[in-house]
């Protein structure tokens, strides 16, 4: 089993592209709508949040010419 160590969220013109990696190597990417973008970040932050991970969140997409979020 390998589990996932980091979310990386990377805007792109039309949408969203997430990477789910363990800390060796990607194991999923997707690509979502901004309302998907949302409610995955919320169902990964309420999850995290029950399950008292004390997740770090880098939100560089909030400074201007940024473009990518961690969750690591």
């Amino acid at each position: 089993m390998r589990l996932v160590a980091s979310v990386a969220v990377t805007t792109r013109p039309n949408d969203f592209e997430f990477v789910l990696s363990d800390l060796q190597s990607p194991l999923a990417r997707f690509s979502a709508s901004r309302t998907e973008l949302h409610r995955t970040l919320d169902l990964l932050g309420r999850h995290a949040r029950a399950a008292d991970w004390n997740i770090k969140t880098e939100a560089g997409w909030l400074e201007p010419g940024q473009t990518s979020v961690v969750l690591n």
